[in-house]
């Protein structure tokens, strides 16, 4: 036990500090040697991490943990830096193009996250370049129960991913391209966007197959100026209100603030393991810790009366009070002995520290770096100041004009 509890404290001590420090740290006197400990890690089966987490989805649901009774999830990837070593390239393979090699192997991470929770569910890690997030995401739904709703963004657009989520008996809303001279996108869409409506139930076909979906257009535009269009396969009995629908996808940014917690707050690229194994144990930590620390900010929320759509308890203040935490609880439990006593001074110590909750933006999101020669002046993906992001809006009407 104290050997999974020196490894979760991996994450939490922001992988600054080498094994002997890290262990002095744990247990307040004299740790363990490094070597000791690198022989612990190496019998223990980073599935130990993995069943940790699903016995976090055991626990019991704290407040708004549902809309309208179903489970929400956002699936997204990342790229992670893996450390360079033999076992770790054979696995994670350099890219053989010149353009794209890098001295650290490459891997994607894809992971399903519970966007009211905060708790990571499940997640898969698969060498990159060569692997596509829509092969990752097929992957992960069987971890899904039945009739779970999917908040999905551009990049898991198109027939053939709504079809399969369809077959799954799973809910989803997904973000769709708006861009009416856009050549990928799909007559019906266009005649959507043309027709200036708010919503549609529409019937996307093709050769051999079709599905019938709800699309929804949001008030407001993106940094580009586009609509936002949304595409639903929920009920009638679910869909009440269209603004309410499209408030729910805003939730689909917590799995971004997720992954920013990762890399920034908890640094998982700084990896200390150089196995395999290793590697796969550390990840599972962060993700652990992530979940249990979102959890337990809930907790301490509805223990000490903190209405959490208003303000919430300080995310890495709550982090370094687990931080501290974690040996007494471990040593609690591995005597036998009930560690309710410290498990509420911790949720007091989370509830301490409390900050407000942002408004929304009230200004279009643009990079305000400096332009090169090297930058298109059209970048719609990101204009680099709003001189050129003008006249990258009067290209495309231009263009749209043409059309």
């Amino acid at each position: 036990m104290h050997l999974v509890g020196h490894i979760l404290k991996i994450p939490l001590d922001r992988n600054q500090n080498g094994y002997e420090i890290l262990s002095q740290d744990y247990f307040g006197t004299l740790g363990v040697s490094r070597s000791s400990f690198s022989e612990a890690r190496a019998q223990l089966s980073w599935e130990a991490f993995e069943f940790l987490l699903s016995e976090l989805q055991k626990l019991p649901e704290l407040g708004d943990g549902r809309w309208r009774g179903l489970r929400v999830f956002a699936g997204d990837g990342t790229q992670l830096s893996l450390p360079h070593t033999p076992e770790i390239l054979e696995r994670f393979p350099l890219s053989t193009c010149p353009q794209n090699r890098t001295h650290y192997p490459k891997a994607l991470a894809l992971c399903l996250v519970n966007v009211l929770t905060g708790v990571p569910l499940t997640f898969d890690l698969q060498r990159s370049p060569g692997w596509s997030e829509r092969d990752g995401l097929k992957r992960l739904l069987g971890k899904l129960e039945k009739h779970d709703l999917l908040l999905l963004d551009r990049g898991f657009d198109g027939l053939p991913m709504m079809r399969e989520l369809s077959n799954r008996h799973l809910y989803f809303v997904i973000r769709q391209r708006s861009d009416p001279a856009g050549s990928g996108i799909k007559k019906e869409l266009r005649r959507f966007l043309c027709s200036g409506r708010k919503w549609q139930r529409v019937r996307l076909k093709t050769e051999t197959r079709s599905l019938s979906i709800t699309l929804l257009r949001a008030d407001e535009k993106d940094r580009d100026g586009l609509p936002i269009l949304l595409a639903t396969n929920l009920p009638k009995r679910l869909l009440h209100k269209r603004r309410e629908v499209i408030e729910l996808y805003k939730n689909r940014w917590s799995i971004e603030t997720f992954y920013s917690r990762t890399k920034s707050m908890l640094a998982i690229e700084r990896f200390h393991a150089r196995t395999y194994n290793g590697v796969l144990q550390e990840i599972w930590a962060n993700f652990f810790v992530l979940g249990l620390t979102a959890y337990l900010a809930r907790m301490s929320a509805e223990e000490f009366g903190t209405e959490f759509a208003v303000s919430r308890p300080n995310f890495k203040a709550a982090t370094k009070a687990v931080e501290r935490a974690l040996p007494k609880i471990v040593k609690m439990s591995q005597e036998g002995r009930d560690p309710q006593q410290i498990l509420h001074l911790l949720l007091k110590q989370i509830s301490a520290l409390l900050v407000r909750r942002r408004p929304g933006r009230h200004f279009p999101r643009i990079c305000k770096r400096p332009s090169s020669k090297w930058t298109p002046l059209g970048n719609k993906n990101r204009p680099r100041n709003a001189t050129q992001k003008k006249r990258a809006l009067a290209a495309k009407q231009q263009k749209g004009k043409r059309a």
